[in-house]
């Protein structure tokens, strides 16, 4: 019974060896890769790498963008006008059938 429990102890000996070879070979690649890719990535995160950049038109003056975004929430409000005046007249109807139901 005791060699059975040698056993157990010998094969779990022998897995933990694989465990850290895995844990080396990991950390080296994951190592590598970090030492390849930080320069790119700290070009993209420091904003000096274009391809990140936004594009800002400079002939846009503020006050065309105010006035682009006034006319937007019109139209929002317009919308929003449009869809409720459709869901009173839907009520009232709904209302009137209710009245001549009774």
């Amino acid at each position: 019974m005791c060699n059975g429990r040698r056993d157990i102890k010998t094969h779990l000996a022998d897995r933990s060896g694989s465990f850290w070879s895995g844990f080396v070979v990991g950390g080296v690649v994951c190592g590598t890769l970090g030492f390849v890719f930080a320069p790119q990535i700290s070009k993209a995160l420091l904003g000096d790498d274009d391809r990140l950049k936004i594009r800002w038109d400079e002939s846009d003056d503020a006050e065309v963008t105010k006035q682009n975004l006034a006319d937007k929430i019109a139209q929002l409000n317009a919308a929003i006008d449009d869809v409720s005046a459709q869901l009173n007249t839907r009520d009232a109807v709904l209302s009137k059938d209710e009245v001549v139901a009774q």
